[in-house]
């Protein structure tokens, strides 16, 4: 409420019957007011207050005067704070009640003081009045006594002088006394109330309040913002803070034109030299360089909240460089936004964000990243960024761009050297137009609708020197490179980071994963990009680990890119609706038929699922006639081979895979290279590998066969022995000549007999003949061990005479 100008003290003089007297002042608690029966405090109880008026409960005596005076407490109760909503308008409205009303008790106090005063000095006026007049008696009576008694006289007026002297300092003391008995001297609460009154004009003119005029118990404001400020300061920095007031009002002006690099800078420097708890850094801004956060000590601030946007002005090769060391949280996101627009030639900012990369930023954790139109990398992390969680992360348009827009060459002057299907093969081309000379990733092209890694680039003769031959039928042609990346994941040991996220649009490569040991993403979708996925650094580089949990691609030129042809430990969980017939595998060379020199399949040693089915590469077919199988295998489809004569080395078995997931058998194909004997190879040898035996031998030889052979191969458990059976899917059958007699109808053949090996009684015969039977049945039976008996019988009405043919028994 707002307080009023007021009296708080009011006197009355009781008539035996009134009980009931206003306040004619606010005072909303009685332990806030005095009343007092001609000066002396009524018992406990004895009065109310109520409805702005002191109650009696028996009416004061006739003449009494009843005096009742507000006293609000020195005090201030309430202790406001930022987090508890304690600073509303009721409670400050309250305690800037209490000030004002206190203020208007120590004028009634001031008025009360100087009347009384006044009354000291008036009784003392007519005690000295009547002493002057008695005194002027004695002086009358005296002078006629002195005439008579002149040395006398003279003697007792100075002692009269001395008496009333020292009647005069007691007097003096006694006053002095009674007003320090008030608390407060006239002069001291005159000066005080002066001073306030000063204070408070000057608030006036400020729109604040003094820090010394308020108090809470003990210490007043001011001692409490001395405590409290320099705190604020060092737990709540905030990249406002170093702002010059010009450099602010500039911003403000123009915040899409003013360059914020100095202050958002020197925030960072100091943040990452000094412990300030948490900082604050939340605001979008333009800069003309790059900005870089800590360095080979890494960040002290380990806690930083806002939402942070940073806008390119010009062109910055990189425009925030994050080296934080470990434990380091930024709680918000960071946008960083490069120049230019879909087309890559309109990109002149090269990397967006770095994380790590020269000093450790590992254990790191970012909510949320954002970068969007830069030449190369949007967001950037290798090894030393080892166990950082990144959140969500958006890239749009980032790399050498997704056919519209992107950096592409003609090519011209096709050289190849080297052999056939072999990793010596290689092509090198002229182009017209060279990729940049530094790179943040390593180089492909796209040549037919195919990707290419690049050896090296010869800046000098313009020419790029590819890993393996490609199509054949083009000496000339157009080209378009492919690098950099929307987000990259880099370097060897220990980069195993996390992405909750991330989304790429426009983007050369949307996620490209170079990294010996790749990061483990939730989710990543990649939307009009040239490679969704890419992993491997090189044709030779391994990647080890790593997964994705749902891939979502949708109107990409490739979805999935093997980079490399060394062993991958990469898994996909799920794709989504992706079309894996646009998935690849670079570095797909050319024999000299121009058809594709590499035999491995493109997804080896990576698994995918796919339309609810986890899929995985099978084990390449093998054309020789020495070959070799490995039980434990994590590739767990059967060994095929294409050959006459095989000898198989069977592989030392790892028995702690055999013991965590049973792989203790495999199966082995093996098909004849010719068909005129149904693929039938002719000897099949298994070697036991040292220490062990196979069958109970050192090897064990397998002949006659009648059609492919099929083995399982196993390990007894427990034992060195490995067992090779040739298993029930063997073809057992067996073919003759025969030319049957003419028979008459109703009539039938004499029985006759043929050899089947592996046939045994109860076996089930199918029986064939290769000319028409013109209605004549053709029955045939196991009548022994490895003998089918067969007969022709003529269940027509008229006699059939069938023409020689062959007769074929198969056991089913």
């Amino acid at each position: 409420m707002a307080v009023s100008e007021q009296t708080p003290y009011i006197e009355y003089t009781a008539n035996g019957t009134a009980t009931s007297f206003e306040l004619e002042f606010d005072c909303d608690n009685r332990d806030h007011l005095i009343v007092l029966v001609d000066d002396i405090e009524p018992v406990v109880g004895a009065w109310s207050l109520s409805n702005g008026a002191v109650v009696f409960n028996t009416a004061p005596e006739n003449g009494k005067k009843i005096t009742l005076q507000r006293n609000t407490p020195f005090s201030r109760t309430t202790d406001y704070q930022s987090y508890n909503n304690s600073f509303r308008p009721p409670a400050v409205n309250k305690d800037f009640d209490w000030i004002w009303l206190k203020l208007q008790e120590l004028g009634v106090a001031d008025y009360l003081l100087r009347l009384y005063v006044d009354r000291l000095h008036g009784e003392q006026k007519t005690y000295i009045d009547q002493k002057d007049t008695q005194l002027q008696e004695n002086i009358s009576n005296l002078a006629s006594y002195v005439g008579q008694k002149d040395v006398e006289l003279q003697g007792n007026i100075d002692n009269l002088k001395d008496y009333v002297d020292d009647k005069d300092d007691e007097l003096r003391a006694y006053l002095l006394a009674e007003i320090q008995a008030q608390g407060v001297a006239l002069d001291q609460l005159d000066e005080y109330y002066n001073y306030l009154m000063q204070r408070l004009a000057q608030i006036a003119v400020d729109g604040g309040w003094d820090s010394s005029f308020v108090v809470h118990k003990d210490t007043n404001q001011y001692e409490i913002n001395e405590f409290v400020y320099p705190k604020l300061q060092r737990e709540n920095m905030s990249v406002w803070d170093f702002f010059t007031d010009v450099e602010l009002t500039s911003y403000k002006a123009a915040p899409t034109t003013f360059d914020a690099y100095r202050p958002i800078q020197e925030f960072f420097d100091y943040i990452a030299a000094n412990d300030v708890g948490t900082a604050y850094c939340n605001g979008s801004f333009r800069t003309s360089q790059g900005i870089v956060f800590g360095g080979s000590a890494g960040s002290k601030t380990k806690m930083v909240i806002g939402y942070f946007t940073i806008t390119a002005l010009n062109a910055i090769d990189t425009m925030f460089t994050a080296y934080t060391g470990q434990s380091f949280v930024w709680s918000g996101s960071i946008n960083a936004h490069g120049t230019g627009s879909v087309s890559y030639a309109s990109r002149t900012c090269r990397v967006g964000i770095k994380w790590g990369g020269v000093y450790t930023s590992s254990r790191n954790a970012i909510t949320n990243i954002v970068v969007s139109r830069f030449s190369q990398v949007g967001l950037s992390c290798n090894n030393l960024t080892t166990l950082t969680n990144f959140g969500d992360v958006k890239a749009s348009d980032c790399g050498s761009g997704w056919v519209s827009g992107s950096l592409s060459a003609n090519f011209s002057n096709r050289i190849d050297s080297g052999s056939s299907g072999s990793t010596s093969a290689k092509s090198k081309i002229t182009v017209d137009v060279l990729p940049p000379e530094v790179l943040e990733t390593h180089l492909h092209v796209i040549i037919g609708g195919e990707l290419f890694f690049v050896d090296s680039v010869d800046r000098e003769n313009k020419t790029l020197n590819l890993n393996t031959w490609f199509d054949l039928t083009l000496q000339t042609g157009s080209l378009r490179y492919l690098f950099g990346a929307g987000v990259l994941s880099s370097g060897g040991d220990s980069s195993v980071n996390k992405f909750a996220k991330i989304d790429a649009t426009r983007c050369s490569y949307g996620y490209l994963c170079q990294s010996l040991y790749p990061p483990f993403v939730d989710n990543l979708v990649g939307q009009y990009c040239g490679v969704v996925f890419g992993i491997g650094q090189s044709p030779a580089s391994a990647s080890l680990g790593g997964a994705i949990g749902n891939l979502y691609c949708e109107a990409s030129e490739f979805e999935v890119a093997r980079l490399t042809r060394a062993d991958l430990s990469f898994s996909i969980l799920s794709t989504g609706p992706s079309n894996l017939s646009r998935s690849t595998r670079a570095n797909n060379g050319r024999l000299s038929s121009n058809t594709s020199g590499i035999t491995t399949a493109a997804f080896k040693s990576l698994s995918m699922g796919y339309y609810g089915s986890v899929l995985s590469s099978e084990q390449a077919i093998y054309a020789t006639t020495n070959g070799s199988i490995d039980i434990v295998n994590q590739d767990r489809s059967p060994v095929r081979y294409f050959t006459n004569n095989l000898n198989v080395n069977i592989a030392t078995p790892r028995l702690d895979l055999i013991r965590l997931f049973a792989y203790d058998f495999r199966k082995l194909v093996v098909f004849g290279t010719s068909s005129a004997n149904n693929f039938t190879p002719t000897t099949v040898t298994f070697n036991a590998p040292s220490g062990y035996t196979v069958n109970g031998q050192a090897s064990v030889t397998f002949t006659n066969f009648s059609c492919v052979a099929e083995f399982d191969v196993a390990l007894y458990r427990g034992t060195t022995d490995f067992l090779v059976a040739l298993v029930g899917n063997v073809i057992k059958q067996a073919t003759v000549t025969y030319d049957p007699p003419s028979l008459a109808a109703g009539t039938r053949d004499v029985i006759q007999t043929m050899t089947v090996t592996g046939a045994n009684l109860g076996d089930n015969v199918n029986m064939s003949f290769d000319k028409d039977l013109q209605g004549v049945s053709l029955i045939g039976y196991v009548s022994a061990a490895n003998t089918v008996s067969y007969y022709f019988e003529n269940r027509t009405d008229d006699t059939v005479d069938l023409v020689s043919g062959t007769v074929k028994a198969k056991i089913v």
